[in-house]
């Protein structure tokens, strides 16, 4: 492919070769092998132009951000990179090594483009801080709470959906092992999530997460339901994943809890800026819909341990079936980790009875 053609997508020699040849959006044979540092910075010694954006906006800065097998220090430098190599002002008197000049040339060639705020969002969602910081520092600080064009969220937002996204996988990933193995399993980094690249990556970008989101909100980022609500009352996060929707119907089915999950005290910000519309109609009616189908059982750990919780109040009174001749004793099916499927009574939230359903079924 000739240095300065395109592809239908838009796409030039130098944006391939720096997509992962493992990317769903590519066919094989448009993939360039090797080092997509390497493979990026001889093309544009070869003359490729950097300025070139793909039909959806994202210009070859993109690239860099989002490639996964790609650290978060190398991606960091191979953006210096490029743009000292874009740089035309840098003398060879510059002390600086090019980077006194990479903010002119950043702002001059790449902050105009719309699409100039997806490179942001592509570190963001791979969990890389330092590459991060470098972006807000050479302009898009300014753009910091923009919505992305498609998703339609902030960047804070992305953070903390690809953050959740990473901490359920990790959770999944390490119920599979036995307790004696599971730090061994960690210290290896077999249990992240592998679409944010391989093992090494994807554990980079899981523990990078919550300092991904706190420098993005000591920076100014909001999230979108924030900018568009009048009072805290009227927000509803809920357009992107959120952890205690998920802590309460599945977190039990992989033998932790919200309390004993690995690194919980890391996720106090991801479970700070979620924001949740009061009164939780929607969660009650989508947990007491999924009861009636028999799609879910609340484990007798999410009644126990949210004995204070008003939701969990309320969907005890929603799904609990009234005893009669009982001042508000209740009766519902649930999931015991030791007795599988149980039918209990509670009384003032509290468990006071507890039967095995196969035994009731004898």
């Amino acid at each position: 492919m000739p240095v300065l053609a395109r592809n239908r997508q838009g796409h030039t020699a130098l944006s391939l070769a720096l997509i992962p040849p493992s990317s769903p959006s590519l066919s094989q044979d448009s993939i360039s092998f090797g080092h997509p540092a390497q493979r990026g910075l001889f093309l544009l010694e070869k003359g490729a132009s950097p300025h070139l954006l793909t039909n959806s906006g994202e210009d070859i800065l993109y690239w860099i951000a989002e490639n996964k097998l790609l650290s978060d220090e190398a991606t960091h430098n191979l953006i210096i990179t490029f743009l000292q190599r874009i740089n035309t002002t840098t003398s060879k008197t510059d002390t600086t090594g090019g980077k006194a000049g990479i903010h002119e040339t950043y702002q001059q060639h790449f902050l105009p483009n719309p699409g100039a705020l997806q490179t942001l969002f592509a570190a963001v969602s791979r969990g890389k801080l330092k590459s991060t910081t470098l972006l807000l520092s050479l302009g898009l600080h300014e753009r910091i709470n923009e919505l992305h064009p498609v998703r339609n969220w902030t960047a804070l937002d992305q953070a903390l959906s690809s953050a959740e996204t990473s901490r359920r996988r990790h959770i999944e990933l390490l119920s599979a092992y036995k307790p004696n193995t599971r730090a061994a399993a960690t210290k290896a980094n077999l249990v992240f999530h592998d679409d944010q690249g391989p093992p090494a990556r994807a554990a980079e970008a899981y523990y990078a997460f919550p300092d991904v989101i706190r420098y993005l909100r000591n920076a100014g980022s909001c999230r979108k339901c924030e900018m568009n609500s009048a009072s805290h009352e009227d927000m509803d996060g809920s357009y992107i994943s959120q952890p205690q929707e998920w802590d309460w119907t599945s977190i039990y089915h992989t033998k932790f809890t919200p309390a004993t999950q690995p690194n919980r005290e890391q996720w106090g910000m991801l479970y700070a800026l979620a924001r949740y519309r009061a009164g939780w109609a929607r969660q009650v009616d989508a947990m007491a819909e999924d009861y009636a189908y028999r799609d879910w059982r609340p484990d007798v750990r999410f009644i126990e341990d949210g004995k204070e919780d008003d939701l969990v109040r309320m969907i005890i009174d929603r799904i609990g079936e009234p005893i009669e001749g009982t001042d508000g004793a209740v009766r519902l099916e649930a999931e015991d980790p030791h007795l599988g499927v149980v039918l209990v009574t509670v009384v003032d939230r509290k468990i006071v009875g507890k039967t095995r359903m196969e035994n009731l079924e004898k």
